[in-house]
């Protein structure tokens, strides 16, 4: 598939996932968003959580992480 299908079926799940909320990306997600919609598998939370230790990351990179992950996520589905 190339890459602007990609682009434009993830922008589409996005724009579905966040329809009323005010917001239309991953990146304009705040905490109580990731909170709501991000369904995060307790083995990657753990992995996470570990990498916040190890390497002593901050609040805001923790959040930004699971933004990222999210979209990816939405990169990798097949069907918007």
């Amino acid at each position: 598939m190339v890459i602007r299908e990609k682009v434009t079926k993830a922008r589409i799940i996005q724009q579905k996932r966040f329809k009323g909320v005010g917001i239309f990306v991953n990146a304009k997600m705040k905490n109580k968003h990731i909170k709501k919609f991000c369904k995060i598998e307790p083995g990657a939370l753990l992995v996470l959580k570990q990498a916040v230790d190890v390497y002593d990351l901050s609040a805001r990179t923790y959040f930004r992480v699971i933004k990222v992950s999210q979209t990816i996520a939405d990169l990798e589905r097949e069907k918007a």
